[in-house]
């Protein structure tokens, strides 16, 4: 009951909610803009040339008006610019480079995904196993000359890997640049450098079984990011990306 004389003395309305307003649409442009709505809605039901010009005038007129005070309203924040971060910052406004494009529905299988989270799930857990999955596939037994011929197309250097001597792997150890820091393996670039002799046996093994395994190890993938500060505020960090320092001796 209370529904039905909600339904009968407040009638709903339809309204675009907007997550972002522009900010140079005034008041009275949004007027305008639905006096052209209006217009063409009376077009489609009517189909009078008189009424398509009156809505091809106004539509015209607020198209001229919205690039006019766009234009206002950048110039203005360009002159108000006190220092090149903020010119820069304006730039990107301008570009609208931080929005991308939005990714629409997808089909998994027999399931249409519109959920943004839901999609996130299903192109990590394709990205996450796609790699493992063709791996299994090219398998020595099945992998033609044809297979090969793609494989050095698209990645010239894995024609390239040969098996590596303790000797090379020495002499790449002792040219690591002390000034890296030790990460998860605990193992610290001057240990790697001074223990050359000991180590190079060792990384032999694993990288020439990577190499005729066509296949990188997996802890060798693992890395920690860490946020280092920069000049130019408080809340100015950049990422960093660390791995093992056995790895760098590739």
């Amino acid at each position: 009951m209370y529904k039905n004389i909600i339904k009968e003395m407040v009638p709903e309305m339809k309204a675009k909610i907007r997550s972002k307003s522009v900010p140079w649409i005034t008041s009275e442009i949004r007027k305008l803009m639905n006096k052209r709505y209006k217009l063409l809605k009376k077009f489609r039901q009517s189909k009078d040339k008189n009424d398509w010009d009156l809505y091809k005038k106004a539509r015209n007129s607020i198209t001229k008006l919205l690039r006019e005070t766009e234009a206002d309203y950048w110039c203005k924040e360009f002159r108000e610019a006190k220092n090149t971060k903020e010119f820069w910052s304006l730039v990107k406004k301008v570009q609208n480079t931080d929005v991308g494009p939005r990714i629409g529905a997808l089909q998994v299988g027999d399931d249409i995904i519109t959920d943004d989270k839901q999609k996130a799930e299903k192109f990590n857990k394709f990205f996450s196993c796609i790699g493992i999955e063709l791996s299994e596939k090219f398998t020595q037994e099945n992998l033609t000359s044809k297979t090969e011929e793609h494989i050095y197309r698209i990645a010239p250097g894995a024609s390239y890997l040969t098996l590596q001597e303790a000797s090379s792997i020495k002499s790449v150890c002792e040219t690591i640049n002390q000034r890296n820091s030790s990460e998860h393996d605990n193992i610290t670039t001057r240990e790697v450098k001074e223990m050359a002799g000991s180590f190079c046996f060792g990384l032999q093994e694993v990288i020439n079984k990577a190499i005729a395994d066509r296949r990188y190890p997996t802890r060798w993938k693992i890395a920690i990011l860490k946020s280092s500060h920069k000049k130019g505020g408080k809340k100015n960090y950049r990422k960093l990306s660390s791995t093992f320092n056995v790895k760098r001796s590739q």
